[in-house]
């Protein structure tokens, strides 16, 4: 019981009114430190501790005591109208006080959760996220429920082994997809520019872009990715659909076999491959 009895001082204690005033504005900063710093559901936490302290304080508070009005002694006219207007003046500053203190914790996680998301959309590396858009119309229906897909232009390609490679060039595996622990997908594929230098790459999902060597970037939203190198060419544009589909075209560059231009499709009119070891395997020609 002396546990219960300690922890229910301390309480008390963190209720008056100097821990409240010092307390509640530290801990909401805390927790809208978090949420811009990346840990959202943490940030919250700390933001839902803070309206509860500070209701809690305020519902406990001294001055709340003082603008309680009494009940009038005797029971005339005048005197009890003065009461009902005196009790709903009470009212109101009881109740408007938490419901301002919910409404302000609401709009600064909202505001903070932007600029995170700003400062998210602006970094160089990262990963996508799955966003809730449809597949594009394709005469491709793969028979397995679990089979991730991936467009590429107007070809689709999918499969529920992993890891699966979509091209190979020359023996190397240039544009590999996996499953994530959290099955999402894991996109991996390098975008050089025209002198073999690294512009984009993606390794199991994560993707680094060389800002050195890229005329811009743009994330419309967390699950686009689109690149321009230095001749203003668009390298790539990597859609995460859903939590089932990529899309992707761009410009791939191979030493072996130079480009390979892949163009935006808004359907899936050409090639539908699947559960195949390798979907598209680009040989060395054949020596005579």
């Amino acid at each position: 019981m002396r546990p219960l009895a300690e922890f229910y001082k301390f309480l008390c204690f963190l209720l008056r009114k100097k821990p409240a005033e010092i307390g509640t504005p530290s801990l909401f900063a805390a927790g809208l430190a978090m949420i811009y710093g990346g840990d959202f559901m943490l940030g919250l936490i700390a933001l839902i501790l803070t309206g509860a302290w500070g209701i809690a304080a305020w519902f406990l508070s001294e001055e709340l005591k003082r603008r309680k009005p009494q009940p009038p002694r005797k029971q005339k006219y005048r005197q009890i109208q003065k009461y009902k207007f005196a009790r709903q003046r009470y009212l109101f500053w009881k109740f408007s006080i938490p419901i301002g203190i919910v409404f302000l914790l609401m709009l600064s996680a909202r505001f903070v959760n932007e600029k995170r998301q700003e400062k998210m959309l602006s970094e160089f590396e990262g990963f996508l996220l799955p966003m809730n858009e449809p597949d594009p119309p394709s005469f491709c229906h793969p028979t397995n429920v679990d089979a991730l897909k991936l467009f590429i232009g107007p070809n689709e390609v999918y499969s529920s082994r992993f890891p699966f490679v979509v091209l190979r060039v020359y023996g190397k595996n240039r544009v590999v997809i996996d499953r994530d622990a959290g099955g999402k997908i894991a996109l991996s594929v390098d975008i050089l520019d025209q002198q073999g230098k690294m512009i984009v790459t993606f390794e199991k999902g994560h993707f680094t872009v060389v800002h050195s060597n890229i005329l811009d970037m743009k994330r419309p939203n967390s699950g686009t990715l689109i690149v321009r190198d230095q001749y203003k060419n668009e390298v790539l544009d990597v859609r995460y659909l859903n939590k089932r589909s990529l899309q992707i075209s761009g410009l791939l560059r191979y030493p072996e076999v130079g480009s390979i231009p892949i163009g935006k499709a808004s359907a899936i009119t050409q090639l539908c491959l699947g559960e195949v070891s390798v979907a598209i395997d680009i040989e060395p020609p054949t020596k005579n």
